[in-house]
């Protein structure tokens, strides 16, 4: 292969690349409340795979499958943005990024455990994330794990104390609010 052959394939992939980087940005602007529809975001979400699928991936694929990942993410094809994610993780497997959106997904896909996982993997690579740390606190409350959950959230709120504030209203809480040493663990903080 040629330079310019070659350096006209690495401006292809990059132009692919910033595409499915736009389609993300307009499909996300749901997450941001602007209103974009899942309907009208699922053909977005296909032409972003659909790109991936045609770009030659060795110098980024990690990120492209992270980008796959959030295509189905975002158009709440949680099982299909797993199974991206996953490829991404097996070649990045310290991706933090990637590790909290498997973990989300892993959450709305009914598996718990697997959300667990993931978070432990994420602290054990960022342990001074605050986030990975409430997360993990959520999805052990929504197992009802309660002392797991204090764990976490204390570690959260020692990290970042703003996430203290988000407890309240945050539905993944609601079966552990009854818990006596859930309560006495919120109550000093009020």
């Amino acid at each position: 292969m040629t330079d310019l052959n070659r350096q006209s394939e690495t401006q292809q992939r990059q132009r692919a690349i910033r595409a499915a980087e736009g389609y993300l940005e307009l499909m996300s602007m749901n997450d941001q409340g602007l209103g974009i529809d899942v309907a009208l975001a699922l053909p977005l979400a296909n032409r972003v795979v659909e790109s991936l699928k045609r770009i030659d991936s060795r110098p980024h694929q990690s990120y492209l499958f992270y980008l796959g990942g959030e295509a189905c993410r975002l158009t709440h094809q949680f099982h299909e943005a797993i199974a991206w994610y996953q490829q991404s993780l097996e070649l990045e497997p310290e991706n933090i990024h990637c590790l909290l959106a498997v973990a989300w997904c892993y959450k709305r896909a009914d598996q718990i455990d697997e959300a667990i996982e993931s978070m432990h993997i994420a602290i054990e690579y960022e342990p001074d994330q605050a986030i990975c740390h409430y997360n993990l606190a959520c999805y052990f409350a929504i197992k009802g794990k309660s002392r797991n959950a204090i764990t976490f959230l204390a570690q959260a709120f020692e990290l970042q104390p703003e996430y203290r504030k988000m407890v309240d209203n945050d539905p993944d809480f609601d079966l552990i609010r009854g818990d006596e040493a859930f309560a006495d663990f919120l109550s000093p903080l009020v």
